[in-house]
């Protein structure tokens, strides 16, 4: 199934440059693993008293936004980023050497850690974690089992396998309905608790989320199904820019609204507050930041330094929580700190998830996509193609000047891959592809 698209139509030939990075996105990926990191900080009780309970609105809404704008952001750029040559087979051969080989090197140093402390996994928490389909289970025993961030993994795993499918659709949808997709898919996820509500009661959910139950939590924040429709939002998203169809939402204004929605979150009940609360700010910023980035407009989140972090964001989503738990038990679990020495932990802590993570990048992440995302024939073409593409047209042997014509109009841009800032090239050059 070939999986390349292009925008049609007077509006669209502005905004679908195929070949424009997006580095302010890759940089915001770093900020939204970061409020994970702060809403697992809350969780693990490092501080007491009173600073634990500003902790509760200032970091407790973080696990939420941070995940929904994950999903909506995976929608997003994997749809940016199909290729013209694409088919299914590449595209999943790439996410699955992206995701599953750290994953795995995660799963497995978790995992003997548990077993050493006597607190192991039994064969079905292990197994359904390692192959990433927990989160198609509704006990929070099984989906968050061994290294609990791994669920969302599993979500994601899910969105990768009907991509296809689902782009199939997307790409076909007429221009002047592309809007009202949109805001069909963010009521569909202000519908999601509404049906929890008809659920059968169960136990709590796990901390901090006692006042709802353990099944509405799975339905409303875990079940792969329930959040299709922030993922199919992103790909929406795509098409609304590329078809020349985005509002001009500025991004200061986006921001504020992305921003407004988190505070606004932790003070709904958890049912919204989940999900629902920031579902229509996220999908608001996320194609403002992806324009600026298009139009060259400086932001906050393009620098060097955020680029650097963003591309580290994978990794550090995957290990912030072994960090943060052992951290924790360094200086005992039912204790806590002050204020100043507090603070001075987390910065001591943060820091070692970025160099953990980035060594974990340096070592797994970026090997596997250089050596196994990309079969050797598809490797062997692009390199043919790089090579043809410095030469004079009229001196490239034909088959090389027919794989520069094939790479022309190629997405740059990975959902888990960070890329550096690229101008857009004349047309008649290929755009570099690697890492993705």
């Amino acid at each position: 199934m070939a999986l390349g698209y292009r925008a049609r139509g007077p509006r669209a030939r502005e905004s679908q440059r195929p070949d424009s990075r997006l580095p302010s996105l890759t940089g915001l990926r770093f900020v939204a693993a970061l409020s994970v990191f702060g809403f697992h900080l809350y969780v693990v009780g490092l501080f007491g008293g009173s600073t634990q309970h500003t902790l509760s609105w200032l970091l407790g809404p973080g696990g939420g936004v941070g995940v929904s704008f994950f999903f909506i952001l995976s929608g997003f750029v994997l749809a940016w980023s199909v290729r013209a040559t694409d088919t299914a087979r590449k595209f999943l051969r790439r996410r699955f050497f992206k995701i599953w080989p750290a994953h795995f090197v995660v799963w497995l140093l978790v995992a003997v850690i548990l077993v050493a402390i006597a607190a192991a996994p039994t064969l079905f928490q292990a197994l359904t974690s390692l192959f990433l389909v927990q989160a198609w289970v509704p006990k929070s025993s099984v989906f968050f089992a061994v290294n609990s961030p791994s669920w969302s993994l599993s979500v994601e795993a899910a969105f990768y396998v009907t991509f296809p499918l689902l782009w199939a659709w997307v790409s076909r949808i007429r221009a002047e309905r592309l809007w009202t997709w949109s805001v069909g898919m963010m009521a569909a996820v202000w519908c999601v608790p509404l049906l929890a509500l008809a659920l059968p009661a169960s136990g709590p959910a796990p901390a901090p989320l006692h006042h709802i139950s353990d099944l509405q939590f799975w339905f409303i924040y875990i079940f792969p199904a329930t959040r299709f429709p922030e993922f199919i939002l992103g790909m929406l998203l795509v098409r609304i820019v590329r078809e020349g169809r985005w509002i001009k939402l500025g991004l200061w204004p986006a921001s504020a609204l992305a921003v407004a929605g988190y505070f606004v979150s932790a003070f709904v009940p958890p049912q919204i507050g989940l999900v629902a609360v920031s579902v229509v700010p996220l999908a608001l910023l996320i194609p403002a930041v992806a324009t600026a980035d298009v139009a060259g407009a400086r932001t906050p989140w393009r620098n060097r330094v955020m680029v650097w972090l963003g591309e580290t964001s994978y990794c550090f989503y995957l290990i912030h929580q072994l960090v943060l738990q052992t951290g924790k038990s360094q200086i005992g679990l039912h204790k806590t700190l002050a204020l100043g020495p507090g603070i001075g932990y987390t910065l001591y802590i943060l820091a070692s998830t970025i160099i953990e993570a980035r060594i974990l990048y340096w070592l797994v992440e970026k090997p596997s996509m250089r050596w196994f995302a990309v079969s050797r024939r598809d490797r062997a073409a692009r390199l043919a193609a790089q090579q043809a593409a410095a030469q004079p047209v009229a001196q490239q042997p034909a088959a090389a000047h027919d794989a520069v014509l094939a790479t022309n109009g190629a997405a740059t841009v990975d959902v888990m891959v960070a890329d550096e800032p690229r101008t857009p090239q004349p047309a008649g050059l290929p755009s570099a592809v690697e890492g993705s």
